[in-house]
């Protein structure tokens, strides 16, 4: 192999580690932006890029380094607040993890409850909890799937 020479030779390394560093970082895609990193066992969260929707999982919840990602989607239930997809979808929790919706577009609804998408299709999650103050949609998941946020 031979070896390039001359004050142009780092320039395409370069490029190919500042390509690396973008992926990493989150990268749009054919329906908005998404945020990627690692998780592992210690736990930890994840912010989508738009700010909107945080997970959070707990310690001992993952039994082996998984990258995770967000992905904010269109959306067209009626009522919602906007759709992320997860990934990798299908992924199992040994404790339930939090995911969290700042919800002000929402505040004016009598009630709110986040769904996500089963084999069945949409269903509400049964520990949604509305913080008025904070104006936080929360509820406790087992898997990684599609979510959204809508009035009841």
């Amino acid at each position: 192999m031979r070896k390039r020479k001359g004050p142009f030779a780092g320039i395409s390394a370069g490029v190919g580690v500042l390509g690396l560093l973008i992926l990493s970082l989150g990268t749009p895609d054919a329906c908005g932006m998404s945020s990627a990193d690692v998780i592992g066992p210690e736990g930890g969260t994840l912010r989508s890029d738009d700010g909107l929707f945080t997970l959070e999982i707990p310690p001992d919840a993952l039994s082996e380094d998984v990258e995770i990602s967000i992905h904010a989607l269109d959306c067209e239930l009626d009522g919602e607040a906007g759709c992320y997809e997860v990934q990798p979808v299908g992924l199992t929790f040994s404790e339930p993890a939090i995911a969290a919706y700042e919800a002000a577009d929402l505040m004016s609804a009598e009630s709110v409850t986040m769904v996500a998408m089963g084999t069945e299709g949409w269903r509400p999650l049964a520990d949604t909890d509305l913080d008025p103050e904070e104006e936080v949609v929360t509820a406790s998941v087992m898997y990684l799937s599609f979510f959204s946020v809508r009035a009841k």
